[in-house]
């Protein structure tokens, strides 16, 4: 597991900014293992006490052996500290290699088709109306819009601030 988080003024920009760049991250790393044998989640989050700030925390975990097609062999699992250092590798060279116009585009297309499904969630607004009544913070109003308006180099000053970020990582092994 890793865990980065950085301060960030929690603006309409930077919201849909940090999540875009979250989705570039994931994306990246389930690349950078394919055919390793492990899988990747992201979770990102933003924090608004006592700074505002956006979080992520990577996992890393030993793909499933069922689901494969008949004659498709699966790599071997890598040890957590192999999985650990792709990982950093792909970290560390983000911003400069695997984001391009092309890659955001796509990734804001996921985005806004992704809000548009937690939007039919009663949780979410619930989320939604607190961040507004409590913080003064509106990240759903013309989300579209704010989406489409996110720069490439907005997201690469996201991930590059991340690569820079406090760091916090953990090996957890399962019996």
């Amino acid at each position: 597991y890793l865990t980065l988080s950085v301060p960030l003024a929690l603006t309409a920009e930077n919201k849909m900014a940090s999540e875009v760049a979250a989705i570039v991250l994931e994306t990246s790393l389930a690349k950078a293992l394919d055919a390793t044998g492990m899988y990747v989640n992201v979770y990102s989050n933003t924090i608004t006490n006592p700074q505002e700030r956006f979080n992520l925390m990577i996992s890393l975990k030993e793909a499933s052996r069922e689901g494969f097609a008949e004659g498709v062999e699966q790599g071997g699992a890598l040890e957590a500290l192999e999985a650990l250092d792709i990982l950093r590798t792909v970290l560390h060279g983000i911003e400069s290699t695997e984001v391009t116009d092309a890659v955001v585009k796509v990734c804001k297309e996921w985005l806004k088709n992704d809000l548009a499904y937690r939007m039919k969630s009663p949780e979410y607004w619930i989320d939604v109306i607190s961040m507004r009544q409590l913080e003064g913070k509106d990240f759903t109003s013309d989300y579209k819009a704010r989406v489409d308006a996110v720069t490439t180099a907005k997201v690469k000053q996201i991930l590059s601030s991340l690569n820079n970020a406090s760091k916090v990582e953990y090996i957890i092994r399962t019996k």
